[in-house]
């Protein structure tokens, strides 16, 4: 019998914190037409550990400025002050969901998220859609990996064990032991947190995508990303034909991406947290 129904989920999720208040007010940023920099830099201002952390993914060759920047001011300049909202929205959630060592790799799952939104960014671009969303949307898409890995670790050390066992996709050992996947998980908390609705529906259904255009444009970054960065024996998601189609690229405009794609995953893969 899968270990977390419905109700058992939603009960529990329940109970965690609420988003501490300087994420809450970063995303409240997020939906602001216009970036006041200036109450990012206060807002983080007494968050050293948020700042410092910031600071030195700014600093990395990902962004193509190492070791050049000293401040957020200076980040802000370089990077674009929307970039640097993302990133430290990102670093806030992240922050807030410390999961057990033994059970992720959280430096992994980040820099596998920082492609994932890099690749949607780019992929909006070329699509005409909201690059900035996107971004945010890749960076945040596996959300529910970190919850489950924080706040439900006999469950998903689990999880792991099955998926070790059968040496297939992690989605199949989530739905067996737990009765979800961990986008579900991620949908939940992201409604609990008050994310924006295209936000939740592209955290929730990144791996199963229904139509809704981020969550296809999220979809096919996933793929690209695990794709860039899979280690030898590890099994990348499906590509769903569904959400390729309603997205209506080529594979000549794809391939034509996959150039700045690969050097950004080589330089991800080099980032230290």
């Amino acid at each position: 019998m899968p270990l977390l129904s419905t109700a058992t989920l939603d009960a529990r999720l329940g109970e965690l914190p609420a988003l501490a208040p300087v994420t809450g007010q970063l995303l409240s940023m997020l939906e602001a037409a216009a970036v006041d920099i200036g109450a990012v830099e206060r807002l983080i201002a007494h968050e050293p550990a948020l700042a410092g952390r910031v600071l030195r993914l700014a600093n990395s060759s990902f962004f193509g400025f190492s070791g050049r920047i000293g401040s957020l001011r200076e980040a802000c300049m370089l990077l674009g002050s929307r970039t640097v909202r993302q990133v430290v929205l990102a670093v806030a959630v992240m922050q807030q969901l410390q999961p057990d060592v033994h059970l992720l790799d959280a430096p992994r799952l980040w820099r596998h998220a920082l492609v994932t939104g890099s690749i949607a960014a780019r992929l909006a671009v070329l699509l005409g859609d909201d690059a900035e969303q996107a971004f945010t949307a890749g960076l945040l898409h596996d959300l529910g990996k970190l919850a489950l890995a924080a706040y439900f670790p006999d469950e998903y050390r689990q999880v792991l064990q099955r998926h070790a066992a059968d040496a297939g996709l992690l989605l199949a050992a989530e739905q067996t032991v737990l009765g979800c996947e961990h986008g579900t998980v991620g949908e939940r908390l992201a409604r609990k947190w008050h994310f924006p609705e295209a936000l939740v529906l592209a955290v929730g259904r990144h791996h199963h995508p229904g139509g809704d255009r981020l969550g296809d444009i999220v979809h096919l970054a996933d793929v690209l990303a695990h794709a860039l960065g899979h280690a030898a024996g590890a099994q990348i998601p499906p590509l769903q034909p569904e959400a390729w189609a309603r997205l209506g690229l080529s594979w000549r405009q794809l391939e034509a991406l996959l150039p700045e794609m690969e050097r950004e995953a080589a330089a991800a893969a080099r980032l230290e947290f």
